[in-house]
């Protein structure tokens, strides 16, 4: 819920952002044609699915910042993946005199050549061989569901900045096609 409220207040800020820059548009005569703005609603829309996704994501952090706690060992600790290579760890765990199996790619590089995702995939093994004590969080209404990691990544702020500057860029070109010349304006055109 409070993630909803996030996202909407996160785009209501964008709109009243981009009706600002929309007439600073018109006011320099920086409009667009009508097939233009069709790219620039399916760009605004983007923007605005990358803020809900993003929130999305805040959310499920911040839900599982209440996630309990307990130790695990890493059973199997490899790089898979051919040219989109990811770290693979899989680990067990013991709640409530029940053994859980549970698997994480600890976030992976989403860029990068093949080298580097490769390496960034090794070097994150490298932390986790077979035999390693772990810390776990998991779900303690559902303890199948677990995380090594409960930190939000780099790319999720990446990805919230990015669709908020697509949603801001396209609805104020979109709007600036929309907004009257003034007559004096209209006097230069």
């Amino acid at each position: 819920m409070a993630m909803n409220i996030l996202a909407l207040i996160i785009l209501i800020v964008g709109l009243l952002i981009g009706v600002i820059l929309a007439f600073a548009m018109r006011r320099y005569q920086l409009w667009c044609l009508s097939w233009q703005r069709v790219i620039l609603i399916l760009i605004g829309l983007t923007g605005s699915c990358l803020v809900l996704s993003g929130t999305d994501e805040i959310g499920r952090s911040l839900a599982k910042q209440k996630w309990h706690e307990t130790k695990g060992l890493v059973i199997r600790s490899e790089v898979i993946g051919e040219g989109a290579y990811r770290p693979n760890i899989v680990y067990q765990f013991d709640v409530e005199n029940r053994t859980f199996t549970d698997s994480t790619a600890l976030s992976p590089p989403s860029f990068g050549g093949r080298n580097a995702r490769r390496k960034a995939a090794e070097t994150k093994v490298a932390n986790y061989s077979v035999g390693d004590t772990v810390y776990v969080y998991y779900n303690p209404v559902n303890p199948e569901e677990s995380v090594l990691n409960r930190h939000l990544f780099w790319a999720v702020y990446m990805k919230l900045s990015f669709g908020l500057l697509l949603y801001i860029a396209g609805l104020a070109f979109l709007l600036a096609g929309f907004i009257p010349f003034s007559a004096q304006q209209r006097s230069v055109r």
